[in-house]
């Protein structure tokens, strides 16, 4: 379907949806109210309002898309990176560090040291970076980034958090716009390479990645953008420095000086833009508390940047700005909504009290009809990253978060501001799932009261109880998903590895051969190598790969049995380790690569009218990799293969393949496969150089996908 085409049938879905929940909220007000029962009426309705309001501001925000033109633009500004920094390890900076050095147009990148580290000044000279540092911690990241504008002279601002590892070409994409000598920010996504982390749910290789912010990221923000209301976030986004000095700097007063900062500068008159491309990955939220902190900070100033400047009052924001900015604001009180339907029907089952008083099918009609076109509506406005299912469960995680956060409408205290650590090693505690196990177990209890009631004939409208019953097990059933959610994704190790799936040689003490580097970190590696009968105290690793270098012994600290082998976890021997630097940047490029060729796209396609690839049998594509060799000479290079099917296989090669052409896959263990290339596509990341080759032949599954071969002893033939 043509995108025009596209646009008209989503604003169709929209303004129907819109116009149906205004009849249906009105129509629910006038004749369905329960009056003898107005104290548990009311807040219902009011929840289902808040509904409409919320969905019609969310329709209003992404009506328009599309994104800004960037002008042609020689001219070269004087840019500061800043990347403040407070307690974050060692091994989190220095990669920020490394992708920020690497940025190719020319900047100056600063480490702004809040906790007066001697390990971050000395990380910050051996890798050749500025050091700022303070006598106080006043103001928080604000406060730190104040301060370092007052020691530096850039025209333009880039700002990273301390996780936030920028991509090579992020200034040269982003810096042309300020051309406009009003243009004030560009901000960009903030996408996450650790794929597994607690906001990810349903994510899978080649299919897209989706987490709890991919619907403001890649959808809301670019729809404020077109209103001259997408906002600042703290990271990966660049900011005028002249904009700054008119406002006096980031905003100090709130705990979340993005947004507060965006509020004062757009109520100056400067404009803003949003530039929809991932130029910069971070590293989410591994757990749930460490997610639930963070909610909580945003919500908390959010809250004090809505008491302080007031969205409506605020002289100088135009109409658009006011509404979004409300919009934003008003996105916290959907705990307090959330927490009435979890009331809600377990309560009318466990006592008969019933909210709504109307006929059966009347009400079934309208309420299918409006919560039916909000469906479509929100999946179409979302364009591939509206997953319903997915956004009620992080609903029933957070709700009781929100609710907390509302405080900072009434406190006048000063919030603290707490520094989102991104991972809580082990699992965690009681407190980040309680909230979803009280509903689960009240939501029980009430089923239970209803069914007793039931059997004993005190059920006066049958109808509604089953409804209500249905409800109840909805309710139960996002609460226990929600609790599993928040005890399932743990986090027991140090350092996120970043996925290789590269060949490498391997040599023990009595044998070698050919495997995979699974994965690569600052302290260590995973490799899978053939079934060993001993598992060795030290293995040796050599990375098969053009223009890569990594030749290095690690102690075995674990060996596991896996479909290809023996999976081996590696640390480094510190004698003999790579430096730092290097495997941060290794690990860097990693990671990005392995993101933008496997995760960055759109994982609803329903959300976009497309439907997937159908496959006659689940075992036709199997994701696994395997080293193949590019011919039958020993000289010749080694691929590795991504997925393999019956028909064929997808190869990341390190050259290319003209289509058509023929070539005889080598296994480890010495199996061939002889295919034609059909596709030849070059990846333009880094590390080194790669194609993926897509190929075709018969029994290519039967041929390649099996262990990794019989072990060679040492001092036989490679």
């Amino acid at each position: 379907m043509q995108s025009r085409a596209f646009d008209v049938l989503r604003r169709t879905a929209c303004v129907a949806a819109g116009l149906i929940g205004c009849f249906y909220v009105t129509w629910r007000a006038l004749a369905t109210l329960n009056h003898d029962a107005l104290w548990f009426a009311i807040p219902l309705w009011l929840a289902e309002a808040y509904g409409l309001v919320a969905s019609t501001l969310f329709y209003y925000a992404v009506w328009d898309t599309t994104p800004p033109h960037r002008p042609e633009d020689g001219v070269q500004r004087t840019i500061d990176v800043f990347i403040p920094s407070y307690n974050e390890p060692v091994w989190m900076v220095r990669r920020t560090l490394v992708g920020a050095l690497a940025m190719r147009r020319p900047h100056t990148t600063w480490l702004l040291d809040d906790g007066r580290r001697p390990e971050m000044e000395a990380l910050a000279r051996e890798l050749g970076c500025g050091y700022i540092t303070r006598g106080d911690n006043a103001g928080a990241k604000a406060g730190n980034l104040n301060n370092a504008m007052r020691l530096t002279g850039g025209e333009l601002i880039a700002v990273f958090d301390a996780d936030h590892v920028p991509l090579p070409d992020f200034l040269d994409r982003v810096a042309p716009y300020f051309a406009d000598e009003r243009l004030a920010f560009v901000q960009t996504p903030q996408e996450y390479y650790n794929v597994d982390s607690f906001q990810h749910l349903g994510t899978r290789a080649g299919r897209g990645a989706w987490h709890e912010q991919s619907l403001f990221y890649r959808v809301i923000q670019p729809g404020k953008s077109r209103r001259n209301a997408a906002f600042f976030c703290g990271s990966c986004g660049v900011i005028r420095r002249a904009a700054l000095d008119e406002v006096g700097g980031f905003a100090t007063e709130t705990i979340t000086e993005d947004l507060h900062t965006s509020m004062r500068i757009h109520a100056r008159g400067w404009k803003s833009l949003y530039h929809n491309e991932v130029l910069a990955l971070g590293l989410a939220a591994q757990t749930a508390t460490p997610y639930h902190l963070q909610r909580l900070r945003w919500g908390q100033g959010t809250m004090q940047a809505l008491r302080r400047e007031g969205v409506w009052r605020l002289r100088g924001l135009t109409l658009h700005q006011r509404v979004n900015y409300f919009a934003s604001a008003l996105h916290y009180f959907d705990g307090v909504q959330r927490l009435m339907f979890y009331i809600a029907p377990a309560l009318a089952v466990s006592t008969g009290i019933l909210p709504i008083h109307a006929d059966p099918a009347p009400f079934a009609a309208a309420m299918v009809g409006y919560y039916g076109t909000s469906f479509v509506a929100f999946k179409l406005s979302g364009r591939g990253y509206a997953m319903f299912l997915a956004t009620e469960v992080y609903h029933m995680v957070r709700f009781y978060t929100y609710i907390r956060a509302l405080a900072g409408l009434v406190v006048r205290r000063r919030l603290r501001f707490n520094v989102s650590p991104k991972a809580s090693l082990g699992r965690p505690g009681l407190r980040s799932f309680l909230p979803s196990a009280i509903v689960a177990v009240y939501v029980g209890a009430g089923v239970a009261g209803g069914i007793a009631r039931y059997a004993m004939g005190h059920v006066g409208n049958a109808p509604a109880f089953f409804v209500n019953l249905a409800w109840c097990a909805w309710t139960a059933g996002l609460a226990m998903a929600a609790v599993r959610l928040s005890q399932r994704k743990v986090d027991f190790r140090s350092i996120p590895r970043s996925p290789a799936g590269l060949p490498v040689r391997w040599a023990t003490a009595g044998a070698h051969g050919v495997g995979v580097l699974a994965d690569v970190s600052e302290l260590g590696a995973a490799v899978i190598l053939p079934q060993l009968d001993d598992v060795p105290a030290e293995t040796f690793v050599e990375l098969q790969w053009p223009e890569l270098s990594l030749r290095h012994a690690g102690r075995v600290r674990r060996a596991v049995p896996v479909a290809q082998g023996m999976l081996v976890g590696l640390e480094w021997d510190e004698g003999g380790a790579p430096p730092a630097r290097v495997l941060a940047q290794f690990a860097v490029d990693l990671a990005a690569r392995r993101y933008l060729l496997d995760f960055e796209r759109p994982p609803d396609r329903l959300g976009q009218l497309r439907l997937r690839r159908g496959y006659k049998r689940r075992w036709e594509r199997i994701p696994v990799a395997v080293p193949v060799r590019l011919g039958r000479s020993t000289a010749a290079p080694w691929a590795m293969t991504e997925n393999i099917s019956e028909r064929g296989a997808l190869l990341l090669a390190p050259r290319p393949f003209q289509p058509g052409s023929r070539v005889e896959l080598r296994g480890a263990d010495g199996t061939t496969a002889f295919v034609r290339v059909v596709r030849c596509q070059e990846v333009k990341l880094p590390p080194g150089p790669a194609w993926r080759v897509a190929v075709t032949g018969p029994r290519v599954l039967a041929a390649l996908h099996r262990p990794l071969g019989a072990l060679q002893p040492v001092g036989a033939a490679a």
